[in-house]
């Protein structure tokens, strides 16, 4: 009777302890897993923030343009200055401004270009052209390697928009367009001599003639920016500069040509700079051609790739010394008067104007998304920031 007591008791105690005993081992583990997973999660880097932003003081044709591609590639753009009176030299001031409001971190990106002469070519092409310069490009100073850069194995980390026009006016001391373009190729040469002399080469091709620098278009970490930025404030400053693209134009040629004569203040590391000679985000149209520089898909492949193509569309135009280029941002720099039949066609063959286009109401929800849903961020006097909507400051549909 009482072995059976006892054993009733073993039992009991092993029943009421035994399910507690496996709830705490499955905590334990819980909680084991829960930690590998923070420790995983602290270790895997966030995805960068990319932002879109472009200097504008007032809203323009151009401007509103620009805003209607950009929206209907799926990018959200960031208007700065906005009310300010405007000074090229000051438009990066307005960028870092936001970058710190923002507050952006070093291994961000930050797309700026010009906002009235451009185009953004559509949601695909522009994503490609972010995933491969965020593949490519060093995100923080401790990963820069500028012998990986000047071998073309990484990006530079400030990426300019290459153009086959030299026009740096406070470089050359002139502001005539001849002058100062003889000078300024000029200066480009003798900096290329001297690589050549050290038996190093230009970060790119010589033969690539987009090879001069032009500052309206940029793609950059935010790290490297803040870097550059700080040498571009001491230059205006000590140079009594008024132009961005001589600033530029000097702190790229000093900091491949490593020359010693140059102020550490103003002398950026080998490889911080670049310039996009292979259009892998922008494409600057000023002495390009439809024809000889740009081939236009014909109107029954694109039919074609309405039918069968899924969306988003790719690009309706190809470079043709350039077949792996993904230029996001379209700039229709010094083109001119007859220039417009040439942004007309090349807007026209972008993938998001073809998606808009493919059929009657794709057409008609674009317009009204434009008139009645889309915002736009603007960012004026002291950093402020408002949003409105596209049809409240641009004519909706003007552009389609």
């Amino acid at each position: 009777m009482r072995q059976r007591l006892i054993r009733c008791v073993a039992l009991l105690v092993i029943a009421v302890w035994l399910p507690w005993g496996i709830f705490w081992l499955r905590l334990d583990d819980n909680d084991a897993e829960l930690g590998m997973a923070e420790t995983k999660a602290a270790r895997t880097p966030a995805t960068p923030r990319v932002i879109f932003v472009v200097a504008q003081t007032r809203p323009s044709p151009g401007w509103c343009q620009m805003l209607a591609s950009a929206i209907l590639s799926n990018v959200t753009v960031v208007t700065v200055g906005h009310g300010e009176k405007y000074t090229h030299s000051q438009r990066v001031f307005w960028v870092m401004h936001y970058i710190e409001a923002a507050g952006l971190r070093d291994e961000d990106v930050v797309v700026s270009y010009d906002g009235s002469d451009t185009l953004l070519s559509g949601a695909l092409t522009v994503q490609r052209a972010v995933d491969r310069f965020i593949a490519t490009s060093p995100s923080s100073f401790e990963t820069f390697v500028s012998e990986a850069v000047h071998g073309a194995e990484a990006t530079a980390p400030l990426l300019f928009t290459a153009e086959g026009n030299c026009y740096h006016p406070q470089l050359t001391g002139s502001v005539k367009w001849g002058l100062s373009k003889g000078r300024c190729i000029s200066a480009y040469k003798r900096v290329e001599g001297v690589l050549q002399q050290q038996k190093k080469v230009l970060v790119g091709e010589r033969r690539n003639r987009l090879h001069f620098l032009n500052a309206g278009g940029y793609v950059a970490r935010v790290w490297a920016l803040k870097q550059a930025f700080m040498a571009y404030r001491t230059l205006i400053r000590i140079r009594k500069l008024w132009c961005d693209q001589s600033a530029w134009g000097m702190l790229y040629l000093w900091s491949i040509s490593r020359d010693t004569s140059v102020t550490p203040t103003v002398r950026l590391p080998f490889g911080l700079v670049g310039l996009d000679m292979h259009n892998s985000f922008f494409l600057s149209l000023h002495g390009m051609s439809l024809g000889k520089s740009i081939r236009l898909i014909s109107p029954s492949a694109i039919d074609e790739a309405v039918v069968r193509s899924k969306l988003p569309f790719s690009l309706f135009f190809d470079l043709l010394d350039f077949p792996h280029a993904t230029p996001a941002v379209l700039h229709f720099n010094g083109i001119g008067r007859r220039g417009a039949v040439l942004l007309e066609t090349l807007r026209n063959h972008t993938s998001w104007f073809v998606e808009t286009h493919r059929n009657e109401a794709a057409l008609l929800k674009a317009r009204e998304w434009l008139r009645q849903g889309a915002r736009v961020s603007l960012h004026g006097i002291g950093g402020k920031g408002k949003e409105v909507l596209y049809g409240d400051v641009c004519r909706a549909g003007a552009f389609l």
